[in-house]
């Protein structure tokens, strides 16, 4: 990052810091400090999208915002995720010297965020029952996505390599090198089964990238073990077939 901060015109870097959508991974606190400090060095302002900061378990996480407050690091978090998708309202903490320019581009982007659901958001904080609803929350995803590793455990290939964080909405998953992630997401939906083949997810340099991403925001616990299994056996099945053509 900063060879490409060194070397180019760089004038904003976007980066989901927490629960990377598709990955799913999380950054360290020390990696994060060095982004914000990079950010001054090279005067590149960072956009850092927290959008499901709220399902951290760990107290001692922080955003990139927290290492330099007065820096450089715009910070975007939505309630969307983690209330309602229909409530489409967020906060964003920035730069003094951004600021007037914001105020005036959001003022004719959507003339002033509806009341309605800022009084939504409001009642949420005043009554409690936004923490309420995050404790609950993180309960449960904590739960999915351990048994999310005990399905991989159990029912994936030794070929394959899962990445899969304490929480969140997104896990990922290295496939053997002779599956592509296309071809085995296409097999998977004549199963019903959905995955994000994450080819389209990067740019043309890094698209060779061989991983699919699914999503526990809406399953249950039984779907989570049916679908695993199913993925498994379905990679296994893909890969007996290759090696039964190679061998022709």
């Amino acid at each position: 990052l900063e060879d490409i901060f060194k070397n180019n015109d760089i004038k904003l870097f976007y980066i989901m810091s927490r629960f990377h959508n598709p990955l799913g991974h999380s950054y360290s606190n020390k990696t994060k400090q060095k982004i914000a400090e990079l950010s001054d060095k090279y005067d590149v302002y960072i956009l850092e999208d927290d959008f499901l900061g709220d399902l951290d378990l760990n107290s001692k996480s922080d955003p990139i915002f927290t290492f330099n407050p007065n820096g450089k690091i715009i910070y975007v978090k939505s309630f969307s995720k983690i209330l309602f998708p229909g409530l489409r309202v967020a906060t964003v903490i920035l730069p003094k010297d951004l600021i007037k320019d914001f105020r005036y581009y959001k003022f004719c982007r959507d003339f002033s965020t509806p009341s309605l659901s800022l009084e939504i958001i409001a009642n949420q904080f005043e009554n409690g029952i936004l923490v309420q609803h995050l404790t609950k929350m993180k309960k449960l995803y904590y739960l999915k996505m351990k048994e999310v590793k005990r399905c991989c455990y159990k029912y994936l290939p030794p070929s394959m390599y899962p990445y899969i964080p304490d929480t969140g909405f997104y896990f990922s998953l290295k496939l053997p090198d002779n599956i592509s992630s296309r071809e085995l997401a296409d097999v998977l939906k004549q199963k019903k089964i959905l995955v994000n083949s994450l080819d389209n997810c990067f740019i043309p340099k890094f698209q060779e990238i061989n991983l699919i991403r699914l999503s526990i925001s809406k399953v249950t616990f039984s779907d989570i073990d049916y679908g695993i299994k199913k993925l498994g056996k379905t990679v296994l099945e893909l890969q007996k077939n290759k090696d039964s053509i190679f061998k022709y």
